[in-house]
């Protein structure tokens, strides 16, 4: 009667590697850019661009920013742009990012972080944390394996 009990570990235990192992929405595995240039198309008055190359430098990804036109040596461009939270002009609620492939200007892959009115919204460098982090998730980390956890991969289901 006791081994009866225990029989669902192993179909759990399946299903567990399955969700570790499934494909990230919304991103794609981006290794195949060496470098990066973050534009500021439009201006930047929340100073967005040294965010997100800050962030991705943190990630070992090489990245520069400023201005429209990327350097001849940039593999990838990063485009942004947000909408401000209502009633706080210093913060953001919605901030998209995208790579594009900068000899072709196709779309690679699109990230986005969100966040409701509060009376403590989090900050903008915390919302570049999560579009970086969340644009970066399929692409392999140093050792091989997807940057993304699976809580991460849950929440790029937007």
């Amino acid at each position: 009667m006791k081994p009866l009990h225990f029989a669902w570990v192993p179909a759990l235990l399946l299903a567990a590697c399955a969700a570790l192992e499934a494909p990230v929405r919304h991103t794609a595995d981006l290794s195949s850019c060496k470098s990066f240039h973050v534009t500021t198309e439009g201006g930047d008055p929340l100073g967005f661009a040294p965010l997100l190359a800050a962030e991705m430098k943190l990630m070992n990804v090489e990245c520069t920013e400023g201005g429209s036109a990327a350097p001849k040596s940039a593999d990838a461009i990063i485009a942004f742009h947000h909408d401000l939270l209502p009633s706080r002009t210093d913060r953001v609620g919605k901030l998209v990012v995208q790579a594009r492939d900068a000899k072709t200007g196709k779309v690679l892959a699109t990230s986005r972080s969100d966040q409701d009115a509060s009376l403590f919204p989090a900050s903008n460098r915390e919302m570049a944390r999560l579009a970086v982090r969340n644009l970066m998730a399929a692409t392999p980390g140093p050792r091989g394996h997807p940057r993304g956890s699976l809580w991460e991969r849950e929440t790029l289901l937007w």
